[in-house]
């Protein structure tokens, strides 16, 4: 299982729910498949075990069957006519007549026999325990190379989720100003739009030609022309006046 606890480093990087959950559910594959592959390992360290158990018993069967076997064959050296002699008998010093040097050449025979056998077999059960030794060893390696890939891929599954949560982040902001900006050039041409009506109306209204209208609904230039008749009327006024 990862060193590091990934979830919490994903509420760090600020991941939502949604790509919580998304973690959670890619991350339970990720620590399945290790543990189906943890799963392996044990069970074929555990079978190994087994194989090296058996050899182990039955190798200590032979070692047995080979001692006894050493001891059975000195005995009838000893006393060929019978193994079941007293004790006397049996080492030679009764009516058998053994000799005894030939009582310490059987005897050294015996030990020697035992003593090649013993160190075979402790070589056997050595090298035994030696593959055992090994077996776990490689286990334990084993293992941690899958706890290492286990971690390594629980944090790229976290940094390719991150950069998918960054992207739609930026995906979101650049939508949000987008669509700030289509309102604020929505609201620019509805201004434009509104003060340009009213230019055109006011130009056109009272079938003026364009002349501009005071609030009595007299426009300025009529007004000038009216000025210039009277002041003409005036000045004409003055001077029948002079000529009477």
């Amino acid at each position: 299982m990862s060193n590091y606890n990934i979830e919490e480093m994903a509420r760090g990087m600020g991941f939502n729910d949604t790509y919580l959950n998304k973690l959670r559910a890619s991350n339970q594959f990720i620590t399945e498949s290790a543990d189906q592959d943890r799963n392996i390992v044990n069970s074929q360290l555990n079978q190994t075990l087994k194989d090296y158990e058996k050899e182990r018993t039955d190798q200590n069967k032979n070692f047995i069957n080979e001692a006894q076997s050493a001891y059975r064959d000195y005995a009838k050296a000893i006393n060929p006519y019978s193994s079941q002699q007293s004790q006397a008998n049996r080492i030679g010093l009764g009516n058998s007549g053994y000799s005894e040097s030939s009582l310490i050449g059987a005897n050294n025979a015996y030990q020697s026999r035992y003593t090649d056998t013993k160190t075979n077999y402790d070589n056997i059960f050595a090298n035994i325990n030696n593959n055992i030794a090994k077996a776990k060893e490689t286990s334990k390696v084993e293992l941690a190379k899958i706890a290492q890939n286990e971690q390594n891929r629980l944090l790229d599954n976290l940094y390719k989720l991150n950069d998918e949560y960054t992207a739609e982040k930026q995906r979101e902001e650049e939508k949000r100003r987008w669509e700030a900006e289509m309102a604020l050039q929505k609201a620019a041409a509805t201004r434009s739009s509104s003060g340009g009506s009213r230019r055109s109306s006011s130009g056109s209204s009272g079938g003026n030609g364009g002349l501009v209208v005071n609030g009595n609904g007299v426009s300025d230039a009529a007004k000038r022309v009216l000025s210039g008749i009277q002041t003409t009327l005036k000045s004409v006024r003055i001077r029948r006046k002079r000529n009477d």
